[in-house]
């Protein structure tokens, strides 16, 4: 419960900051940011998928409740890091 909380916190803390430090760009996208931003959410949606897999394997196998939700937190955290790889590649090197 702590880190979900401490990971809400600095998202939206990190929003802010950016937010701030740019306001007049904080709003623009283009075609280009929505395209970049459906493929890399494309992707960590397969690492999801397959992260729900395994809780939904866990939990059929009865494993520890702590087992079953620190691999829930662990797949949210994977398919969150898994879709910012393809957005910074898609950024560095165009789509």
């Amino acid at each position: 419960m702590v880190t979900v909380v401490v990971l809400v916190v600095l998202a939206a803390a990190t929003h802010i900051v950016l937010a701030v430090s740019d306001p007049k760009g904080a709003d623009q996208s283009d075609v280009r940011d929505k395209e970049i931003n459906r493929f890399s959410e494309y992707v960590g949606g397969y690492v999801l998928g397959v992260g729900a897999l395994v809780v939904l394997w866990l939990a059929i196998i009865e494993a520890d409740y702590f087992l079953i939700a620190n691999a829930m937190l662990l797949a949210l955290v994977l398919s969150e890091i898994v879709s910012g790889v393809p957005r910074i590649i898609a950024y560095r090197r165009g789509i």
